[in-house]
């Protein structure tokens, strides 16, 4: 008989990553012996999606361990649960929650951002714009980290620490176990005290690994470009249009899948005279928009300003066939070969526009790269492995 497994987490339906992992999980624990049910947290305005999640409870964080109405409903969705799954970005939880979750079944902790080790969940340091790495403590409130270098943010931030350290503290006292994307998260979450014996390092897995891939190389597609993220600072879209006005490759085109705050700015971006007719935004794309647009394009872009906890849509690429170009930092490091996979570039226009021309300009070398590519997702980012780990940890917990 399936055993139950309780997900909690606070994406809405197309939520990216975190919700595809989700929903991934969800199609294809079963086959492991593990049946999920689904509890989303919603913030207040957000809409249920009883068609994407069997219940969902009001969002709070806070660091008062007395039960709320979130803590209720994990403890009311989690009866005869043989494990807790909490996939939350570190603001949906409170003391209580985590207590109610770990008393109810053995507690997993999905450790998807740097959000329990960097206090107002921010990833990049001000002035300097360096990527925060730092534990909970002095070393991201010296670099502003909390704030982006927004007083506002950073005073919110700072309001919000004791409730951030009661949590991770309680996370350390009450997870049977906690799952890393990347090594660069679990070096984090030892860093901050989760136990060596109790992390996992299990990446995600990516259908398209198992799938047909591009029926046409990166050769037959002409010299296009493909970025598929969201249009915000820290995903890097900005600075790729000032790398691509650099682009000198004839005829080569850039098309941006995704949408953002900064949408409007990049359209004004785009019509000026060193991009106009270069640039094309696709907007928003389900799963098959955004493997259309893949397989159109001889080269994928992740230009991100922060280390990336997995660098999903990069994996996603190579099991397609496309080589990426991609910064070299945070779990992107596990993934990408450079010089074999594809190019790794430094987060600055010229040294991005240098590696997408070099791909741009020889079809030969992005066919190869992608293959390479292709076989090393299909060697290790699979929904198969994924599974196994993941159903593997909650095999052991619940032993």
């Amino acid at each position: 008989m399936d055993r139950l497994v309780l997900h909690v987490h606070d994406k809405t339906p197309g939520g990216g990553g975190v919700r595809r992992h989700v929903e991934d999980l969800r199609d294809g624990l079963p086959a492991h012996g593990w049946r999920m049910r689904s509890l989303r947290l919603a913030r207040p305005g957000e809409p249920a999606a009883p068609e994407a999640d069997d219940a969902t409870a009001p969002l709070r964080f806070t660091a008062d361990a007395r039960p709320d109405a979130a803590a209720r409903a994990v403890s009311s969705a989690a009866a005869a649960a043989g494990a807790v799954h909490l996939h939350l970005g570190f603001t949906a939880l409170s003391p209580a929650l985590v207590d109610a979750a770990a008393d109810a079944a053995p507690l997993v902790v999905g450790l998807h951002d740097v959000a329990p080790f960097c206090p107002g969940g921010s990833r990049l340091t001000w002035p300097r714009r360096i990527p925060c790495q730092a534990r909970v403590g002095p070393g991201c409130w010296l670099g502003f980290c909390a704030g982006q270098g927004r007083p506002r943010a950073f005073a919110a931030g700072l309001a919000s620490l004791p409730a951030r350290t009661a949590v991770w503290r309680r996370l350390l006292a009450r997870a049977a176990a906690f799952l890393a994307p990347s090594r660069y998260i679990g070096a984090l979450a030892q860093a901050a005290g989760a136990p060596e014996d109790r992390l996992l390092i299990a990446p995600h897995g990516v259908a398209w690994a198992e799938e047909p891939h591009c029926v046409e190389p990166p050769s037959a597609a002409g010299p296009t470009a493909v970025f598929v993220g969201r249009l915000d600072a820290l995903k890097g879209a900005a600075l790729l249009l000032e790398a691509f006005a650099a682009v000198r490759t004839p005829e080569a085109r850039l098309v941006l899948v995704g949408d953002g705050p900064l949408r409007d700015t990049i359209a004004a971006r785009i019509a000026a005279p060193d991009l106009a007719g270069r640039v094309r935004m696709a907007g928003a794309a389900d799963r098959a928009g955004v493997r259309a647009a893949l397989c159109a394009a001889r080269v994928a872009v992740a230009p991100s300003l922060i280390p990336e906890s997995f660098g999903l849509s990069g994996v996603e690429a190579m099991a397609l066939g496309r080589p990426v170009v991609a910064t070299p930092r945070g779990g992107v490091l596990d993934w990408l070969a450079p010089g074999e996979t594809g190019l790794a570039a430094a987060p600055e226009p010229l040294a991005l526009a240098a590696a997408l021309d070099a791909l741009l300009a020889q079809p030969e070398l992005a066919d190869r790269m992608g293959a390479a590519g292709r076989a090393r997702a299909a060697a290790l980012y699979t929904p198969a492995r994924m599974l196994a780990a993941v159903a593997g940890c909650y095999d052991r917990v619940a032993a």
